[in-house]
């Protein structure tokens, strides 16, 4: 017998994911003042800044879906942010996992607590990254 679906499982959806970075994304033609900058492993993105607070709730949930270690103190590897909370794969694409950290530091919530130059020492060259909690309003 396979695993039941996790409630994580409605949360996160590498399709929702690419839509609400492909929504929040500055494109060239665009003339965005202040764009929320953020560097991720690929390179840098940016982001308009209404649209990624239009979707703030709903990146803040997507990451509050992840395993438990990203929020606690020294984060976890990158390439584990393909498992929901519950242990289950939501996504077998590490770009989904890159697009949704790069939400995530774009709403101020994702770090890289070690830095790039440090990298290539860990396990698979992955950075750890680490998700703070949502802040309370």
């Amino acid at each position: 017998m396979g695993k039941r679906a996790s409630k994580n499982a409605k949360v996160l959806c590498p399709k929702r994911v690419m839509d609400i970075y492909t929504e929040c994304t500055v494109i060239e033609a665009e003339d965005v003042q202040n764009p929320i900058v953020v560097s991720g492993i690929r390179g840098r993105d940016a982001f308009h800044p209404e649209r990624v607070e239009h979707h703030r709730q709903e990146i803040s949930a997507m990451l509050d879906a992840l395993p438990e270690r990203f929020h606690g103190p020294g984060g976890l590897q990158h390439h584990y942010g393909c498992m929901d909370r519950s242990g289950n794969l939501w996504t077998g694409l590490q770009g989904s996992v890159e697009q949704l950290f790069l939400l995530g530091m774009a709403i101020g919530r994702v770090t890289f607590p070690i830095e790039q130059q440090y990298w290539s020492e860990l396990p698979g060259g992955m950075p750890v990254v680490m998700i703070s909690p949502a802040p309370t309003v």
